[in-house]
């Protein structure tokens, strides 16, 4: 299963060429800095709800709606695949 974990961090360190200004990608850039964040941590899954609902977050932030304590779970530590 390494070779799982290590194609998920190839695929997160991936750099991206993003330009511009839009809320949207300002709100993209900082999930994606947290995320990176998060993932220090050890063996973070980062399922599509706690995906969503982070970038939904980060929109809010940015364009000043976010209310302090609001926001996504945070991500659960990684479940063996093992029965």
């Amino acid at each position: 299963m390494a070779e799982d974990k290590s194609a998920q961090n190839a695929v997160a360190a991936r750099p991206l060429d993003l330009a511009g200004d839009s809320p949207e990608l300002i709100a993209f850039a900082l999930l994606r800095y947290l995320a990176q964040l998060e993932q220090q941590k050890d063996d973070m899954v980062f399922d599509r709800a706690w995906m969503l609902d982070a970038y939904a977050e980060c929109l809010e932030a940015v364009q000043g709606n976010r209310t302090r304590g609001s926001g996504p779970t945070p991500p659960q530590r990684a479940r063996s695949r093992k029965g």
